[in-house]
């Protein structure tokens, strides 16, 4: 399409949103939203996503809707099985993936990296880019692996 950047906005707005609409019934995409961008998310009700079919606000004036919506690729979400999560907030990938979380220590060797929930305290360490590999780590372990966090200075 090349005459689309000149196109006015509106139809851009709504070949945005016939194709995320689109994407999301075939089960394609998730839509997950919440009441603020830096808010905890999850999955988006029937009741929600149907009302993004009808409601132009979130579409058209993002900024005076009260749900913020984030697409997602349904693989994106799943948390690592067996980890037990200190708390809600720490356990939504999209905080622990995406600095909502506190990363406080690298290890360049392992290619690892440890972050701290900034709501209960607990840390985790993950992979920074690949496949989502986190493990809840107790003080001894996360000093034995990351020392250079814990020196004082």
């Amino acid at each position: 399409m090349p005459g689309f950047p000149r196109e006015p906005m509106s139809e851009k707005v709504e070949l945005a949103r016939r194709v995320v609409l689109s994407l999301a019934d075939e089960g394609r995409i998730e839509l997950w939203g919440g009441q603020s961008p830096e808010g905890p998310l999850e999955r988006l009700s029937e009741t929600q996503a149907e009302r993004l079919k009808i409601d132009e606000a979130p579409w058209h004036d993002p900024e005076t809707t009260t749900l913020k919506v984030k697409i997602v690729s349904p693989a994106v979400y799943e948390n690592p099985s067996g980890v037990a999560f200190g708390c809600d907030y720490c356990a939504d990938y999209q905080n622990r993936n995406f600095g909502h979380v506190t990363q406080i220590g690298w290890n360049e060797r392992r290619r690892m990296i440890l972050i701290r929930c900034p709501r209960c305290g607990a840390m985790y360490e993950n992979t920074p880019e690949e496949e989502d590999l986190t493990r809840r780590l107790d003080e001894t372990e996360a000093r034995n692996l990351y020392p250079d966090t814990f020196r004082t200075r």
